[in-house]
């Protein structure tokens, strides 16, 4: 029974391949490859007992085979794939060869089925990585085109790499590469580092498509040492499905920190299907939460060309910084502890009065920076509802807000899904918590014309530095 459940593990080295071909989210293929894995480790530990106990005589190849196993699962938990991702995926590779070679050594050469069964899957990750060589290789190589280039720039708390394309291709949203660079080590070299395509363009030279990459540590700590020279690169992809936004009337968006790279090509996609008739989106709203101002400029560029594409003014977007509440609450207590001094003592009067003022203090708005500076017609908001004091509009058309404080979901979704608005979907590339919250919120209005669209890409939601998921989503190995 083990080796049967072997036989779906065993897709070739990119399980992004498989799901492509079969036409499933890459969430989903992670889930049952999880699964299926634990199953075959299950079912192989209970064999090991059974010898055990029974004494059968011990044999080297079952011996290495289950190791290989074990070592397989416990190099799959999230703390050892945390702590060193390059390592777990070579690691990953090399035991499941070693377990493959050393079951087939095992198995008794008169148990036909299992022998065919763990033939079949062999031959099945032969083809598939037969495959995607032959698919790495087009996609690098192109007769009389340079190879591909990366260059890294920095933006603020980020890094933008603009990658040149020997191959040009049709990019739709939702689609990721795997970037390798040699000169960012040899390691690093060997397998390539999945980033989502946040924007491209076109010229007479090709294809280049954008990524933004947070640092951390490893592959992308070492980009931050590439910057402005374009260096030689390695792509495997593009891989990831497209989920069709643009049959809803509707389109809700939420993102937190990077997960805006998984919305950009969307909002692209539907206002140039809005402005050429082809899509039924009549209204974008976007709710992006993010950690400090300094981070609008990892988009700034690219939303600037959205705000220009937005001809029939369907594009709402709202920017949320809980940080700067807190930053504020600080210096009303800063302002507390100076008019504490000035007064000379503290008592209970004073104490009253501080808290009287805490309640009440409202700290006078910052003058924004306009990131738009044509004029445009003020029109009627069409998505958050602009009541809160606390938003405070960019430039003149009323189409980009900023927000002091999280965004209160349960508003949000409630006041986009009455009746009569039409179908609507709500996608989300947003952390685990947000996420969270907006599952049971989205529950609760669900009808058979709202629709929940979970990305397959899942920003993290830990603010330390951590190894190399640039690219994850729940279930991910």
């Amino acid at each position: 029974m083990s080796t049967i459940n072997l036989i779906p593990l065993l897709c070739g080295p990119r399980l992004m391949l498989m799901s492509q071909l079969l036409g499933i989210s890459l969430r989903a293929h992670f889930r049952f490859h999880t699964w299926a894995a634990t199953t075959a480790i299950a079912q192989a530990l209970l064999h090991i007992v059974i010898s055990v106990t029974s004494r059968q005589p011990v044999k080297l190849p079952g011996i290495i085979g289950g190791s290989s196993l074990g070592f397989i699962f416990l190099l799959s938990l999230h703390l050892f794939r945390r702590i060193a991702y390059e390592w777990f995926l070579l690691s990953h590779l090399l035991l499941a060869i070693a377990a493959l070679l050393a079951t087939w050594l095992h198995l008794d050469p008169k148990k036909l089925l299992a022998k065919t069964t763990l033939l079949i899957g062999i031959s099945l990750w032969t083809a598939a990585t037969s495959l995607h060589f032959l698919y790495f290789l087009f996609r690098n190589f192109a007769f009389g085109r340079k190879l591909a280039t990366a260059k890294v720039s920095n933006i603020s708390t980020a890094l933008k790499v603009a990658v040149d394309v020997p191959r040009p291709w049709d990019v739709k949203a939702g689609q990721y590469i795997f970037l390798s660079i040699p000169a960012a080590g040899l390691l690093s070299s060997l397998h390539g580092h999945p980033f989502m395509i946040v924007w491209w363009q076109r010229d007479i030279k090709g294809l280049t498509v954008f990524l933004l990459v947070k640092p951390r540590s490893g592959f992308t700590d070492r980009l931050a040492g590439l910057q402005n020279r374009k260096r030689l690169a390695f792509i495997d992809g593009p891989y990831g499905l497209e989920y069709g936004l643009g049959e809803y009337s509707t389109v809700l968006m939420f993102a937190t920190g990077m997960g805006i790279a998984g919305h950009m090509l969307y909002i692209r996609d539907l206002l140039t299907g809005y402005n050429d008739c082809s899509v039924n989106t009549r209204q974008i709203i976007l709710i992006w939460q993010i950690d400090n101002e300094a981070h609008r400029d990892w988009v700034k560029q690219w939303m600037d060309d959205l705000l220009d594409m937005d001809t029939g003014y369907i594009l709402d977007i709202t920017l949320y910084i809980p940080m700067r509440s807190a930053q504020n609450k600080t210096q009303r207590e800063i302002e507390m502890a100076q008019h504490v001094l000035h007064n000379g003592k503290l008592d209970i009067q004073d104490a009253l009065e501080l808290r009287d003022m805490a309640s009440s203090y409202v700290l006078k708005k910052p003058q924004n920076v306009i990131q738009k500076t044509r004029n445009i017609p003020e029109r009627q908001d069409v998505g958050v509802k602009n009541v809160d004091a606390n938003i405070v509009p960019y430039g003149t058309h009323n189409r980009l807000r900023d927000h002091e404080g999280p965004p209160d979901i349960t508003d949000i979704i409630k006041s986009n899904s009455k009746p009569g608005h039409g179908k609507m979907v709500v996608s989300m590339c947003a952390n685990s918590a947000m996420a969270d919250q907006i599952r049971r919120e989205v529950q609760q209005y669900m009808e058979p014309g709202v629709r929940l669209v979970e990305l397959d890409y899942e920003p993290s939601s830990r603010k330390k530095k951590e190894p190399e998921m640039d690219f994850s989503c729940r279930g991910m190995p």
